[in-house]
């Protein structure tokens, strides 16, 4: 998967933002991006609650997902939504897109600039969010275990150039 490549990412910072049924199931860019493509990746919808995580090896890497990748002022990153049992549909909101379908996965190219705080896509019920960056962020500005609102800080970074 070229949008994860390992190496590329070896040195920068992730984060895994659980959202419950009860949370709000839309989803934000949480910086200015460019999205350069889509990739939507069929797979199994086992639950993503933390306990579940815990048992099921390579859960992450095995559930329904969408990744989206960015161009941002500080390099490359990813952001993945990942489906779950009971979320199976997932939707972009700028390209129309059909999850758990029962059909093969596919890339899609685009040049697509969001600016902070616009929606990326939805979830039909809760599930998870993966952000992954190139870079470590020079401050995380949330906590594990805490909830997080729309329009809080997830983290800051040193801008490139």
């Amino acid at each position: 998967l070229p949008l994860l490549d390992p190496q590329r990412y070896k040195k920068g910072g992730f984060a895994v933002l659980y959202l419950s049924p009860k949370d709000y199931h839309r989803v934000h860019i949480p910086f200015a991006s460019k999205i350069k493509h889509i990739r939507y990746l069929p797979g199994k919808l086992w639950p993503v609650f933390p306990a579940a995580t815990r048992k099921i090896p390579s859960l992450f890497d095995r559930n329904e997902r969408l990744v989206f990748g960015l161009d941002t002022q500080t390099g490359s990153a990813a952001l993945v939504m990942v489906g779950a049992f009971g979320v199976g549909r997932m939707t972009s909101s700028f390209i129309d897109i059909t999850c758990n379908t029962g059909l093969p996965g596919k890339e899609i190219s685009l040049k697509k600039s969001l600016a902070a705080g616009e929606e990326l896509g939805a979830f039909e019920l809760g599930s998870t969010v993966i952000l992954v960056w190139e870079t470590e962020p020079t401050e995380w500005k949330i906590q594990q275990g805490k909830t997080i609102q729309l329009g809080e800080a997830i983290a800051s970074f040193q801008q490139i150039g």
